[in-house]
């Protein structure tokens, strides 16, 4: 008799814990659940405030270049081997006002034509061209720069929904290079300009 009472207090004992494991895994599934669905729910909400920021971004940008008045600070400059050199945004930039554009592109610690470094070209817009965002959200803007003697530069400008910029720089003789930078509303931001070498 004690043997079978044994047995079953033992058994009862097992089922007993069993029980209550069970219960305490559905507990942790449930709240491992939740976490997931909260991570869900702040990555689909930071998903939406920075969507609303690049419409903004871009509507801001589109604005600028339809006023023709914005600055594309430069950063990077790559050649057509792909080579890149870091620029200093202060002294590397594309001006554009109304009318006038200055492009001017210097390299850090050289002496160059306008007395910071490197070159400046300014001169009148010509072919200025804006065309609507793309659906990923990206302004081109194509231009030239009509130059005293350096003769019409071109410029073809991606304008990112983030506000980054890719810019194309072609001579007349069709030699090219591209830069990477950021627009920036021209009261918002300070750039050293030299004098013109062109």
């Amino acid at each position: 008799m004690e043997i079978r009472l044994n047995r079953k207090l033992y058994k009862a004992s097992a089922l007993s814990i069993v029980s209550m494991l069970c219960l305490v895994s559905f507990g942790q599934v449930s709240a491992q659940t939740d976490s997931v669905q909260l991570k869900k729910e702040k990555r689909l909400e930071k998903r939406a405030v920075n969507d609303e920021n690049r419409k903004k971004s871009l509507a801001a940008s589109l604005k600028m270049v339809s006023s023709r008045e914005f600055v594309i600070t430069v950063n990077r400059m790559y050649d057509r081997h792909n080579n890149f050199f870091l620029l200093d945004p202060v002294v590397n930039f594309l001006r554009v006002d109304k009318e006038e554009a200055t492009i001017q592109l210097s390299l850090i610690g050289l002496a160059g034509w306008n007395g910071v470094g490197g070159i400046t070209l300014k001169g009148k817009l010509d072919n200025y061209k804006v065309f609507e965002p793309t659906e990923r959200g990206v302004i081109n803007v194509n231009m030239q720069i009509r130059t005293a003697s350096a003769g019409f530069p071109a410029a073809y400008i991606s304008i990112y929904s983030d506000g980054m910029a890719r810019m194309e720089l072609t001579n007349n003789s069709g030699d090219s290079f591209y830069v990477l930078g950021r627009i920036f509303d021209p009261n918002e931001i300070f750039t050293i300009q030299g004098s013109p070498s062109y």
